[in-house]
């Protein structure tokens, strides 16, 4: 009898700690591309610092600033704008006021 309660146990315990497992490795997987993110920022100030300073000239900013942005884009694409036309006039409201 104990037996049986037993082999009926023990698959229920290797799924909680198989879910166990998925959390803790989705878990890692945030943290690490959150602090990859953070990084290229705190590189981008700090370079930022050095142009001000005048230590990086403006070709030198320009091109760390371009290949920084290209990484934080490449992590997170849902950031990227979406292009608009330059000199484009403001749309017009979908429902105008009415004039009662």
């Amino acid at each position: 009898m104990r037996l049986a309660i037993l082999w009926s146990v023990l698959p229920l315990i290797g799924i909680l700690l198989v879910g166990a497992l998925a959390i803790y490795i989705a878990d890692l997987w945030r943290k690490r591309s959150r602090a990859i993110s953070t990084e290229s920022e705190e590189q981008l100030t700090d370079f930022r610092a050095l142009f001000e300073d005048g230590e990086l000239t403006q070709e030198e900013y320009d091109r760390i600033r371009q290949r920084l942005g290209q990484r934080m884009m490449r992590k997170h694409p849902e950031n990227i704008p979406s292009p608009t036309p330059p000199d484009a006039p403001p749309s017009p409201p979908e429902n105008p006021p009415s004039l009662n």
